[in-house]
């Protein structure tokens, strides 16, 4: 079937608008957001450096978190304490569990705030740390190290469960 010839007129006419319609609106959009974002190579833990970046307010989270996991017992799990109803302490929580891999990680939901005064008492020695994204520990006579704005990280090796 042979087309007619204003029909592969029109086609390529329309084509072309299209494209100069593009050069005209899109590129100008395009060209901008690529110089403000600053395209280019990608760090691995781009994604979860915004995220703790937003919700913490700390850069190189990411690595920043890893060390500190690093620097806990090896070999013992890290218990990780959210509030079910708070969504950024979930969502911390778990961000807390993927950099805390390839140690064991356990996670325990509470519906308020603070923690339990009980907490430390199961198991203190298998575990390596505890981590309390934007929840209160109990009071314990135990190094807290604050991670930005929400986070908490008390090493199970300095627990001192006298109080």
């Amino acid at each position: 079937m042979r087309l007619r010839p204003w029909l592969v007129v029109l086609h390529f006419s329309l084509w072309t608008g299209l494209f100069l319609a593009f050069l005209v609106f899109g590129a100008p959009l395009a060209g901008k957001a690529a110089l403000q974002n600053r395209l280019g190579p990608i760090d691995p833990a781009h994604s979860v450096d915004n995220y703790l970046k937003g919700l913490l307010g700390i850069k190189n989270g990411s690595q920043l978190l890893s060390e500190a996991f690093a620097s806990l017992p090896p070999n013992k799990k890290l218990v990780v304490v959210i509030n079910s109803k708070s969504s950024p302490s979930d969502f911390l929580g778990m961000l807390s569990c993927y950099l805390a891999w390839p140690r064991e990680v356990q996670v325990i939901k509470i519906d308020r705030g603070t923690a339990p005064s009980d907490m430390f008492e199961t198991n203190s020695s298998s575990v390596g740390g505890f981590v309390f994204p934007f929840v209160q520990p109990p009071p314990v006579q135990a190094r807290q190290i604050r991670l930005g704005a929400g986070l908490i990280l008390i090493p199970g090796n300095e627990m001192d469960l006298t109080r």
